[in-house]
């Protein structure tokens, strides 16, 4: 899932979310709104630092996601599984890295997705 990049903050109005403008922002909206509009029409300030912080959220999910990963690969290449994780800590793993990246694991496509 891709997202607008960039840092998102609080923008130049009371109810909007903005990022750094690019080329194809007009100039307009970047005076009106303070860079380029995220979101707008948001009127809880908890909603608002909710939504700005979403791309630092999900930097950090992509990082859970890859220690869950090396943790499930470990497992699978140990030779002495009484040593490591727990046989619930590994299907709670499992659970967890399908929540994080949307798809079932398995240690190749882990491997070849994270690099390890």
């Amino acid at each position: 899932m891709t997202h607008t990049p960039g840092k998102w903050r609080l923008g130049n109005n009371r109810d909007t979310v903005v990022t750094d403008p690019d080329q194809n922002t007009g100039i307009t909206d970047i005076h009106y709104y303070g860079g380029k509009l995220v979101a707008e029409s948001i009127f809880s300030g908890a909603d608002r630092c909710l939504i700005a912080s979403a791309p630092d959220m999900q930097k950090q999910l992509n990082q859970l996601a890859e220690v869950i990963a090396r943790n499930l690969t470990a497992w699978d290449t140990s030779k002495d599984k009484t040593q490591g994780l727990w046989p619930e800590v590994y299907l709670s793993n499992k659970h967890w890295y399908k929540k994080l990246t949307g798809e079932e694991y398995t240690f190749s496509r882990a491997i070849k997705k994270f690099n390890i």
